[in-house]
């Protein structure tokens, strides 16, 4: 049940993923990946209570998978609480440290909490996961120039110094 969920989930098949998931859990209920993605599918039907709970019985189970977190964070990122949000997806990145997604999700919280440096940072690195390195130096460009402590500049210094080196 729980691979007939996964393949309609990411058909983006919803009504049909549903029930794969419900009765994958039924079956195994201590699993937190059925619990993760089964949040991640609440989460995309705007059911936004019900995969709050199933992210949080995924962490309960085990704290290794980053998707629940990810879940919280973007939960928390629709009801506005963007400081909330970048917790979590903080969390969720120390997990999976090279997705592009999460990232992108980071710059919008960022963004509506009018850290504009934060921003570019995280777009950065979006642009760069995605192998855009051209965008990803503009963002640390723009970044550079906005920052306005030195540990920020720093850290932008050194991803424009990671993109020359890599040929861009």
């Amino acid at each position: 049940h729980y691979l007939k969920g996964l393949y309609a989930l990411k058909s983006l098949n919803y009504t049909k993923a549903l029930p794969e998931y419900l009765e994958a859990v039924k079956l195994d209920d201590l699993n937190p990946l059925y619990h993760a993605d089964l949040a991640s599918l609440y989460q995309q039907q705007d059911k936004l209570e019900l995969a709050k709970d199933e992210a949080k019985k995924s962490i309960d189970l085990s704290t290794e998978n980053a998707t629940p977190y990810m879940v919280l964070g973007m939960v928390a990122k629709r009801e506005g609480q963007h400081k909330k949000a970048i917790d979590f997806f903080k969390k969720a990145q120390n997990l999976s440290l090279y997705n592009s997604y999460l990232q992108y999700q980071m710059a919008e919280s960022y963004h509506a909490l009018n850290m504009p440096a934060a921003k570019r940072f995280h777009l950065g690195r979006y642009y760069r996961y995605k192998l855009d390195q051209k965008n990803a130096l503009l963002q640390f460009k723009r970044g550079l120039n906005e920052a306005d402590k030195e540990v920020d500049k720093k850290r932008f210094r050194e991803e424009i110094m990671t993109l020359k080196r890599e040929g861009v």
